[in-house]
């Protein structure tokens, strides 16, 4: 379990401070602007989803309700 939070946080964090600057300047050189304006929704929705996956992770084991519950936020919300 250990192993599978320190990848997933680690990929979360690369995603945010490498990947994300990089398309927002390539979007910038080919004159195709990358908007940082999200609607009300996607906002609650990325909260939510927050929420959801740090009490799943706070106490290091899981039980079957985290586990529907991870299963309805994506099924409902698919990316």
């Amino acid at each position: 379990m250990d192993l599978t939070v320190v990848l997933t946080l680690d990929t979360s964090v690369d995603i945010a401070f490498v990947t994300l600057p990089v398309l927002s300047l390539v979007g910038w050189g080919i004159s195709q602007p990358m908007s940082m304006d999200f609607d009300i929704l996607e906002t609650v929705l990325l909260v939510l989803s927050a929420v959801v996956m740090a009490g799943l992770v706070k106490d290091r084991r899981s039980i079957y309700f985290e586990g529907i519950m991870s299963l309805g936020l994506y099924i409902m919300f698919p990316l």
